[in-house]
C-alpha cells in the first residue's frame, strides 16, 4: 500500500542494513575477488540508495517551502568533506613515504582530482595502452564519490525546476533514466570506459533511487519482493566478474534488486550489527581500498594480510566516524562543519599539488640516483611521431610524412620507439607502427590486419631499399619463447615473403628487447638500493631470448631476409645493458622494454644497419624447419 506522494520523514534503519550489504560486497570483493568475482555491484546498491534519500530529502524540503541551494551543499559538505580529507592526507602520506616515484605523481594526480570531485574523468581519461593496473591507484575507488557529487550537481537543479507534483515529475525523471540507460548499454560495447566511469551511464542508476523516491507504488507481498531483491543482489555478485559487460543490461539486475529492497522495506536488514556497520560504511568504503592497494604495491597481499586489511578498516572507519564525522554533522561542530570540510579538503589539495608538481619527490633522494628515476617520467612521444605515424590500435591513417623510398620500420610500439634512433642514425626514415599491433599479414577485420595490410600497399607503391620489422614478439605469445608452434610464423614468413616479393632489396627482422620486470629505473633503483652503485648490467625477466632469436633467424633465412638480435647486441651471459655509455649516460627503457630517445639512438647505431651481418648463425635443420 502506497504511503502517500512523500513519506514520512522517519529514519529506516533497513536502509543502513543495505548500506552495510553493499560495503561488504565491495570490500570482499576488492580483498577476496577469486571469490567474490561480482561484489563490485555494491557500489551499484549505493548509487540506488543515494538518489533514493537525496531525492528524498530535496523533495520533502520543496513540500515544505524550506529549500535552498546553501543549505543542500552545506548538508553535503558536511556528509562527505571531513572524512575524505583525512583519507586524502593520510594517503599521500604514506604514497610519500613508500611509493615509487611514478605511483607517487599519480597518487597526486588523484588526490587533487578527488578534492575536486572529478576522478572518475581522470580514470576515464588514463584508459590506454600504457595505464597501470588498479592496484597501483590507491584512490581508484573514489571515482564513484565523483559520479555521486556530479550527479548532485544536476539533480537538485532538475527538483527544483520540475517541483514536487508527480504527474509531471515522474515522467519526466522516467525520460532520463531511460536515455541514461540507452547510452550505458550502447557505451558497454562501444566504449566500455565511458561506460564506467561517465557520470552519463551511471546517471541512470541514481536516477532509479530518484524516481522510487518520487513515485511510492503500492506493493503487495512486500515480504517477498524484498527477499526477491536481496536475492538479485547476491546472485549479481556471485555470477558477475570483472569480464562481464558491465554496466550495462547486467546492472538491471542489483540495482532493480536494491530498489525493490527499498521500496518494499526488508525488517531483517535492521539488525542491529547491520545498521551500526551501515552507519559508518561511508569511512570503511574511504579506508579499505587504499589500504589494500599500499600492501599490495609493496608485494606483501598474502591472504592474511588482505583480510587483516579489510577487518582493519572497520575500526578505523569507526574513529573516523566518531572523532571526524558525528562531530562535524551532529555535534558542537556541526555551525562550522561545512566550513572545516572545505578546509580540510583544501588542505589536501594543497598536499596533492605538492606531491604533483614536486618533481616526483626527486628531493628524497641523493643526487646520484636522481637521474635514474627521472627517467620513470619519460615523455613516451619524444622524437616518435606519435599520433602521426604510431598510432593506437585503431584504424586511423598514416599521415604522409611516414612514406619514405630509402628505409621504413614497420611494427608495434617497440618499433615506434627504436624509430628516433633510426632517423638519427640513417636519416629519412619512413614509419608505419601500431601499438599491440605485429607487424604481420593476416586475413582478418580488426584494425591490426586491415592496417597492415594498408602498409604493404604503402610499401608495394614506394619500393624502399629496406624495410625493418620489428615488434616485442614475446608479447604476441602464450610461453616466454616461440618456437614451431608460435601461432604467427607462417603469418610472419608470409608478410616477410611479401616484402621481398615487392621489390624491397633489403628486409630486415629485428629480434625481441630484453624486458625488464620490475620497470628498468625501478630495476636499477632497486640494485642501487641493495649493493650502494648503478649496475652496468641487469638480467632480464625472461630467458628464452636466444631460442627465440634462433627460432626468428630460421625464419629470416628461409625468406631471404637479414636477422639482428637486439639480445646479442646488448646482453651476455645472461646479463644486459642498463645504460647508454658516454656523456649521456641514460637508461635505455623508461618501462620494462619501451627505448628512451637517447637508448634509441645506441641501440640502431649497435644494429650497424649498414653493415651489420646476421647476428646469429642458422643452422641447416633451422633452415629446413623455416621451409616446413
Amino acid at each position: 500500500m502506497s504511503a502517500g506522494f512523500h513519506e514520512a520523514k522517519g529514519y529506516r534503519p533497513d536502509i543502513d542494513g543495505l548500506r552495510a550489504i553493499a560495503v561488504c560486497l565491495v570490500v570482499a570483493f576488492h580483498a577476496f575477488p577469486e571469490y567474490l568475482p561480482g561484489g563490485f555491484i555494491g557500489v551499484d546498491v549505493f548509487f540506488v540508495i543515494s538518489g533514493f534519500l537525496i531525492t528524498s530529502l530535496i523533495l520533502g524540503r520543496l513540500d515544505a517551502g524550506a529549500f535552498s541551494f546553501a543549505d543542500f551543499y552545506g548538508r553535503r559538505a558536511r556528509r562527505i568533506l571531513p572524512a575524505l580529507a583525512v583519507v586524502l592526507v593520510v594517503t599521500l602520506a604514506i604514497g610519500m613515504a613508500t611509493l615509487w616515484l611514478e605511483d607517487l605523481q599519480r597518487l597526486g594526480t588523484h588526490a587533487l582530482a578527488s578534492a575536486f570531485f572529478v576522478p572518475n574523468l581522470v580514470f576515464w581519461n588514463e584508459i590506454g595502452y600504457f595505464d597501470v593496473g588498479a592496484a597501483k591507484k590507491p584512490l581508484l575507488h573514489l571515482w564513484s564519490l565523483g559520479v555521486e557529487e556530479q550527479f548532485y550537481l544536476i539533480w537538485p537543479v532538475l527538483l527544483f525546476v520540475l517541483g514536487s507534483r508527480p504527474r509531471r515529475l515522474v515522467p519526466f525523471l522516467s525520460l532520463i533514466v531511460a536515455a541514461s540507460i540507452s547510452y550505458s548499454v550502447y557505451a558497454t560495447y562501444r566504449d566500455p570506459g565511458a561506460a564506467f566511469y561517465s557520470p552519463f551511464s551511471r546517471l541512470w542508476e541514481l536516477g532509479v533511487g530518484g524516481l522510487l523516491a518520487s513515485w511510492r507504488p503500492a506493493l503487495p507481498m512486500r515480504r517477498e519482493l524484498s527477499f526477491a531483491g536481496l536475492a538479485l543482489i547476491v546472485g549479481s555478485a556471485l555470477l558477475l566478474s570483472g569480464s562481464s559487460r558491465f554496466p550495462g543490461l547486467l546492472a538491471i539486475a542489483p540495482v532493480a534488486g536494491a530498489a525493490l529492497v527499498i521500496a518494499a522495506g526488508a525488517p531483517a536488514l535492521a539488525w542491529r550489527p547491520l545498521v551500526w556497520l551501515g552507519l559508518i560504511s561511508y569511512p570503511v568504503y574511504l579506508w579499505h581500498w587504499p589500504l589494500l592497494s599500499f600492501v599490495t604495491i609493496g608485494k606483501v597481499a598474502t591472504p592474511g594480510m588482505r583480510l587483516l586489511i579489510a577487518a582493519a578498516s572497520v575500526p578505523l572507519a569507526w574513529l573516523t566516524f566518531r572523532l571526524v564525522e558525528h562531530p562535524i554533522r551532529f555535534g558542537q561542530l556541526r555551525k562550522w562543519g561545512a566550513a572545516i570540510g572545505l578546509g580540510g579538503t583544501a588542505v589536501a589539495a594543497g598536499l596533492a599539488a605538492f606531491v604533483y608538481t614536486s618533481e616526483q619527490g626527486l628531493w628524497r633522494y641523493p643526487p646520484e640516483i636522481r637521474p635514474v628515476l627521472k627517467i620513470s617520467r619519460f615523455d613516451y612521444r619524444d622524437g616518435s611521431r606519435f599520433g602521426r605515424c604510431w598510432l593506437l590500435d585503431t584504424l586511423d591513417p598514416f599521415g604522409t610524412e611516414c612514406r619514405s623510398r630509402s628505409v621504413v620500420v614497420w611494427g608495434d610500439s617497440h618499433a615506434a620507439r627504436l624509430f628516433p634512433g633510426l632517423e638519427a642514425n640513417l636519416g629519412g626514415v619512413g614509419q608505419f607502427t601500431r601499438s599491440s599491433c605485429l607487424p604481420i599479414l593476416r586475413k582478418d577485420a580488426d584494425p591490426c590486419a586491415v592496417g597492415n595490410l594498408q602498409v604493404m600497399e604503402e610499401i608495394r607503391r614506394a619500393r624502399p631499399g629496406r624495410v625493418i620489422v620489428m615488434a616485442a614478439w614475446l608479447n604476441y605469445t602464450i610461453h616466454d619463447r616461440l618456437d614451431a608452434n608460435w601461432a604467427f610464423a607462417d603469418d610472419l614468413r608470409k608478410t616477410l615473403r611479401e616484402v621481398r616479393a615487392a621489390g624491397v632489396a633489403d628486409v630486415v627482422l629485428v629480434g625481441p628487447f630484453p624486458v625488464f620486470q620490475p620497470f628498468l629505473p625501478e630495476a636499477v633503483y632497486q640494485y642501487w638500493s641493495r649493493q650502494g652503485h648503478l649496475p652496468d648490467r641487469l638480467a632480464p625477466a625472461l630467458k628464452q631470448y636466444e631460442a627465440t632469436d634462433s627460432f626468428l633467424a630460421a625464419i629470416a633465412a628461409g625468406e631471404g631476409a637479414r636477422f639482428l638480435s637486439l639480445y646479442s647486441a646488448l646482453c651476455h651471459a645472461g646479463e644486459c645493458v642498463t645504460h647508454t655509455p658516454g656523456a649521456d649516460d641514460d637508461l635505455l627503457t623508461w618501462d620494462s622494454g619501451h627505448l628512451t630517445t637517447s637508448g634509441a639512438t645506441y641501440v640502431a647505431r649497435l644494429l650497424e644497419l649498414d653493415r651489420a651481418p646476421v647476428v646469429l648463425e642458422v643452422s641447416d635443420d633451422l633452415r629446413k624447419d623455416a621451409h616446413r
